[in-house]
């Protein structure tokens, strides 16, 4: 028996989520490089949040892809 668990968040806070953290990142970025933006570091000021938004995209598309095959 394995155990599993369950969040119960909702389907509208998800994106609430994700601001949240590209919220995060982007001020924590803009806090390491110190608003200098020829620092090599403030070029994935913008970059890793896409990234994530897009990969959160694709990971949502196949669990409803999933959750539909089971019906």
């Amino acid at each position: 028996m394995s155990i599993r668990f369950k969040y119960n968040i909702q389907r509208e806070d998800w994106p609430k989520i994700g601001y949240g953290i590209s919220a995060v990142w982007m001020f924590g970025v803009l806090f390491y490089t110190e608003g200098e933006t020829r620092h090599p570091f403030f070029q994935y000021i913008f970059i890793v949040p896409l990234a994530a938004w897009i990969l959160a995209l694709a990971i949502g598309a196949a669990f409803r892809r999933l959750r539909s095959d089971k019906d």
